[in-house]
């Protein structure tokens, strides 16, 4: 994921393992079994920790566009995922964690 791949608003199982040259099945269990969690959880949580990264690097970067550069292009969905993976909203994980 070096070269943040899952930033694309399209990724999916299927094109992940075929840029690895290698099954769905096998990185679906590989996934599963060395993160913890599905794709789709794996995927929103490296999201929400570059956004994390990028709230506190660009500071005058809206929130929204941070939602954007990390593949989550609907506002509300970028809020709601980063609520549930942080546990506060994007202004308010800056606000406490900023310089």
């Amino acid at each position: 994921m070096k070269n943040r791949k899952y930033t694309q608003s399209h990724i999916t199982l299927d094109n992940l393992a075929s840029d690895l040259n290698t099954n769905r099945t096998y990185l679906s269990r590989h996934i599963n079994a060395a993160m913890g969690c599905n794709f789709k959880t794996w995927i929103s949580n490296l999201r929400i920790e570059d956004a994390k990264r990028l709230l506190l690097e660009e500071p005058n970067l809206p929130a929204v566009s941070v939602g954007e550069l990390v593949g989550i292009s609907d506002k509300s969905s970028f809020f709601r995922q980063f609520m549930n993976v942080v546990g506060a909203t994007p202004g308010d994980y800056r606000d406490k964690h900023g310089k």
